[in-house]
């Protein structure tokens, strides 16, 4: 989300710092990222202390009350996503942040086919980045290296963490593409971002460990 924020501020864009999330979904137990989540569970406690952004309905066909058709839940989801942004203005937004699987809040929400290609096109269209939170369905977790390639769709930042290590060390990592990194490293030169232990060369080891043995293994890339 920093990232995000700082990547439209280099340009001259400050007032892009509103980020969309979802309902039922979780981003983590930090106070920036509970603010994206909607696991009321874990929200209650902290309320008074979260950041009030805007929130999309996820993608729930279960008990939906939604047409059985995916492509007309889809439009739905699509003209949800494009209220919000009438409401807030394009030039106020900076990303949309999602799981491309709802887990925590949801038990394996699994998006309605197209879903994510349509919401990816309305974040183009307005200037808004994508951010795709892989911490639960990165690396092999659902038959791909990272869930959106079942789509086919190319987040602009991806958040990667658990099975990132494959739980020998705590490691995460925020990866972003070329065009969203280039304006802060010709601008400042650096993300305001990190931690007392961030790049531990210990973890970062088992992490190269890790990513070579699964350069080795085809067994997720059979989905």
């Amino acid at each position: 989300m920093k990232i995000a924020i700082q990547h439209w501020q280099e340009q001259g864009k400050a007032e892009k710092n509103h980020i969309i999330s979802r309902w039922m979904s979780y981003h983590g137990i930090t106070l920036g990222a509970l603010s994206m989540s909607g696991h009321i569970a874990r929200r209650e406690r902290f309320e008074p202390l979260l950041e009030k952004h805007p929130v999309l309905s996820p993608p729930y066909s279960y008990r939906s009350w939604l047409p059985k058709e995916e492509s007309k839940q889809v439009e739905w989801y699509v003209q949800e996503f494009k209220t919000v942004i009438q409401r807030i203005g394009k030039e106020r937004i900076a990303a949309f942040i999602a799981e491309p699987i709802v887990g925590a809040a949801g038990a394996a929400l699994v998006p309605p086919d197209g879903y994510f290609a349509a919401m990816k096109r309305v974040c183009e269209e307005n200037d808004i980045l994508m951010i795709a939170d892989e911490v639960m369905t990165g690396f092999g977790r659902t038959g791909k290296m990272f869930a959106m390639e079942h789509w086919g769709v190319v987040p602009d930042i991806m958040v990667l963490g658990k099975g990132m290590s494959a739980g020998y060390s705590p490691i995460a990592a925020a990866v972003s593409a070329d065009h969203v990194i280039a304006p802060i490293l010709s601008g400042s030169g650096s993300v305001m971002a990190g931690h007392t232990y961030s790049g531990n060369p210990l973890f970062s080891s088992r992490l190269t460990g890790c990513h070579s043995i699964h350069e080795k293994t085809p067994a997720f890339r059979t989905g």
